[in-house]
Order: structure tokens, then sequence, then C-alpha cells
């Protein structure tokens, strides 16, 4: 049976906001405005890569000295975290957990990844009412100074495929896309969102798109389907 890693992004898809958020808050202290554009281009990272991202793709600013960094980092913690805690406004993709529990039962082991700290994702699985220990085999959090590629080559070294089996990952932002293939990911999946769709090795990276958790379910059981975006 297959190992499917799952971004957290792709199963509560409006978790965008808190990390939106988070950063154009943590700007704001140093008196830097962000568009949504620019807010965008954290999401999907760590915390301390999506403050370099900005600095070095939206901004074109040099990098600050890293105790400036470190503040901007923490500031935006946070504040994602402040926002998980209290926003009434996340919610979980429909079905999500009728998905994950059927894939377990078929035997597929379920690896979970996120640039949450572990403290903020026990308050957003209460908040969801799930139960991460019955759902996920395996879970990374964004916690340490790691980037979002060593947290995924610490996820698929936990969790490895049987016979025949296959690593997928399904994810919500493009970026993540290459370091799943470059980590050996057979077959990746992406959430057809809003999320920027920015991919400059598209023609080497390819990926398949869904657009709800029944067009996943579909995906899935299809594996002889290669067709990329």
């Amino acid at each position: 049976m297959s190992v499917i890693l799952f971004d957290l992004n792709a199963l509560v898809p409006n978790l965008s906001g808190a990390f939106r958020e988070g950063v154009s808050a943590a700007f704001r202290t140093f008196d830097i405005a962000l568009d949504e554009d620019m807010s965008f281009r954290a999401v999907g990272k760590t915390y301390a890569e999506g403050v370099r991202a900005i600095y070095r793709d939206e901004l074109g600013m040099p990098l600050p000295e890293q105790k400036r960094l470190d503040q901007l980092g923490q500031m935006y913690e946070n504040v994602v975290r402040r926002f998980v805690s209290f926003s009434s406004s996340l919610f979980a993709s429909p079905r999500a957990v009728e998905l994950i529990g059927g894939l377990r039962t078929s035997g597929c082991q379920i690896g979970l990844v996120t640039d949450l700290d572990a403290m903020s994702l026990v308050s957003l699985m209460s908040r969801l009412e799930w139960d991460a220990t019955s759902l996920f085999d395996s879970i990374v959090t964004g916690d340490g100074p790691q980037t979002k590629d060593e947290m995924l080559a610490v996820l698929l070294g936990r969790l490895e495929p049987r016979a025949n089996g296959r690593r997928i990952f399904v994810g919500a932002t493009a970026q993540d896309a290459l370091p799943a293939h470059l980590l050996g990911c057979d077959r990746i999946l992406m959430l057809d969102s809003e999320y920027p769709r920015e991919l400059p090795q598209k023609e080497e990276v390819k990926y398949e798109t869904f657009h709800s958790m029944t067009d996943l379910s579909d995906l899935l059981r299809n594996p002889s389907l290669e067709s990329a975006e």
C-alpha cells in the first residue's frame, strides 16, 4: 500500500488567512505594508522561510540582520497562533476525515506536514474535532529552524511504502511540488485553490489538480492517471 503525505493547507484551505494575516502584522511592526500578493508568498513556508521570501522576492530588499529576522518570525508565529486559537472562520474541507479514514482502513500510511507549531496544531485539531492520532500515522510540525524541504524529508523517512506501494504528496501550494518530487514522491496532487501557481520548474515537475475531497478520492482510486496541469 502507498504512503500519502498531506500538507495541512490542502485539508484546511482557509488556513492561508492565518499565515497571510500573521506575516502582514509582523511586517507592519517595522512600518512595511504588504499587499495581498506579497502576503501569499509566505503561505506554504515555515515562518523563517516566509519572512525571508518576502524580503527577497517581494520587497527586493537585502536581508536585515539575523536578530530582526528572528523578531519578525516570532511575531509572525504569535499572530498565527492567536488566529488559530480564536478565529471562528477555520474549517476543513468537507469529507476530509472520511477520505483519510478510508485510506487508512485500506492500509495506506498517512502523514501530515504543517508549518504550524505543535501547540497551534493541537488547538486547531481540537476546534475541528479531529483526533490526529487516529487520522495520521506521523505528523511533522514547523517547530524549530526547519525548512519545508527538511520537514517533508523527515516525514518521508518515518513512513516507508510496502511492496509495490507509492509515495504520494497532496499539497496546496505549487512551490511544494519541487521538493516533493526531489524527495522521491511518485505522484503529486495539488489543490486547485487561490494560492499562486508560479512554478518555474513546471516542465520538470508533473502534478495533477483536484477541486474537492471527492475529486481527490477519484484521483487516488486511479493510479494510472499521469496527466499534468
